[in-house]
């Protein structure tokens, strides 16, 4: 598989990495998965079938009880329109649920960055248009049923701003 855009998580010796992948012609997002700290990978499973010209950037999260959740985005042919998407495994890898869109209503929803925290919960960041300006937002998934709680702004620009900003999230502690 040839690979652009990948991006790693580490819970215990569990390690993931998801990326965009080409193999015999069809794009989609690929994960390995790895038991041994990352010494030695499973063969790449795909996730998602695609077509796009844009950088789809995933990104991936490992629980505690072993839940590999990966989300990226996607932009529609003519530019107008970004959509994001999520695909989980229960099993460390070796099933995939079907791709899931994930919205909110908002225009341009895109660059999504999960994480687990250390109580398990999902966190999602995403950047989406408030008005006429980029912003960065934040939300929960519930433990039980897995749905996102309504966004919330964690960064509001003003005055004449150009362009997106590409969010960085780290957990300590």
């Amino acid at each position: 598989v040839q690979c652009r855009n990948v991006s790693g998580e580490k819970n215990g010796n569990t390690v993931a990495i998801v990326y965009e992948g080409s193999r015999a012609g069809k794009k989609g997002i690929y994960a390995n998965v790895s038991f041994d700290g990352g010494l030695s990978f499973l063969a790449p499973r795909k996730i998602a079938e695609f077509v796009s010209l844009i950088n789809n950037m995933p990104s991936v999260a490992i629980s505690d009880s072993g839940e590999i959740r990966v989300a990226w985005y996607y932009i529609s042919e003519d530019g107008t329109n970004g959509s994001m998407f999520q695909s989980f495994s229960k099993d460390l890898g070796v099933t995939w649920s079907v791709p899931e869109k994930i919205t909110f209503g908002l225009q341009m929803e895109l660059l999504p960055v999960i994480k687990f925290d250390r109580r398990n919960v999902l966190h999602l960041f995403f950047t989406a248009y408030r008005g006429p300006i980029f912003t960065l937002f934040h939300t929960t998934a519930d433990v039980k049923d897995g749905k996102f709680a309504e966004p919330q702004p964690v960064a509001e620009m003003e005055g004449d701003v150009k362009g997106s900003f590409f969010p960085a999230v780290k957990f300590t502690g």
